[in-house]
């Protein structure tokens, strides 16, 4: 894990996330070097995706809030399907808060697992398309099926777009 100055709670400067220390290395990250990553995980254009994953790592509030939003009113077109990894813990807030019914509503399965890495989904029948946030889910479903299984690596939005209506 790494802290993200300005993003991550512990980092709000980069004074704090290094505590006074001196950066061992510092890497950019450009546009370019995203762009290529997105290019390495998207081997499909989306409409092929027969299955849409998020939580690798688990979610978090923020990002159930998003989902929510994006799900709200929707539901799964057929044929199509959408896991979700989530805390217990994460899970009683969002369901607090409002954001599991419309998820839930709209035909999505909660796990309480981070759903890709050592998963059975990557090896089930018929799901060779796969639309996820997660570069690392994305590299999960590609290596642990040998290529078998396809991905998509994009947005949320973009991800729930090719399963949802």
């Amino acid at each position: 894990m790494c802290h993200i100055v300005g993003v991550t709670p512990e980092a709000p400067t980069l004074e704090a996330a290094l505590g006074g220390r001196k950066p061992e290395e510092i890497i950019k990250v450009t546009g370019k070097d995203l762009e290529d990553v997105r290019a390495m995980f998207t081997k499909i254009s989306g409409n092929e995706v027969k299955l849409a994953v998020f939580g690798c790592p688990h979610l978090t509030i923020m990002e159930l809030r998003e989902l929510a939003s994006l799900l709200d009113g929707k539901k799964l077109n057929e044929g199509k399907s959408l896991m979700v990894g989530l805390s217990r813990m994460t899970y009683g807030l969002a369901k607090t808060a409002g954001f599991i019914d419309p998820i839930e509503r709209a035909g999505a399965i909660l796990t309480d697992c981070c759903v890709t890495g050592q998963n059975p989904l990557v090896h089930i029948e018929g799901v060779d398309a796969v639309a996820t946030n997660s570069a690392r889910g994305a590299r999960f479903f590609q290596t642990q099926t040998a290529g078998k299984c396809q991905t998509y690596y994009g947005d949320m939005k973009a991800c729930v777009n090719f399963i949802a209506h």
